[in-house]
């Protein structure tokens, strides 16, 4: 999407339509970060396949398989409020194991 995104640049604002589930969606986002356009985009999904987590919590659905549906779900977009959306990740790594210190035996004078 990014060469597709780049026609976008000039607009002040514009809405854009992924159709898909959420690794598309993700990969999207992902894109529209490394244009700096995510002040000026909204983005809405229309949930197809089967990873469709984000389009159920923001209202759209779990699935949309009836293409009879696509006019209305148009105009659904076309009307849409917007809701921000905040994006992380986390990163984990392990440390590197480290040995542990040697224990020094005491002398005992007595023996």
């Amino acid at each position: 999407p990014l060469s597709r995104l780049r026609l976008f640049q000039k607009f002040s604002t514009f809405r854009i339509l992924v159709c898909g589930g959420d690794g598309s969606v993700g990969w999207v986002l992902s894109e529209i970060d490394a244009l700096g356009l995510h002040k000026q985009c909204q983005l809405g999904v229309l949930p197809l396949g089967t990873g469709n987590d984000l389009a159920r919590v923001l209202g759209w659905g779990s699935l949309c398989d009836d293409d009879t549906q696509l006019l209305q779900i148009l105009e659904k977009l076309e009307r849409a409020t917007t809701k921000m959306l905040d994006r992380w990740s986390v990163l984990t790594y392990e440390a590197p194991k480290q040995s542990p210190p040697a224990l020094k035996e005491e002398e005992d004078g007595d023996s």
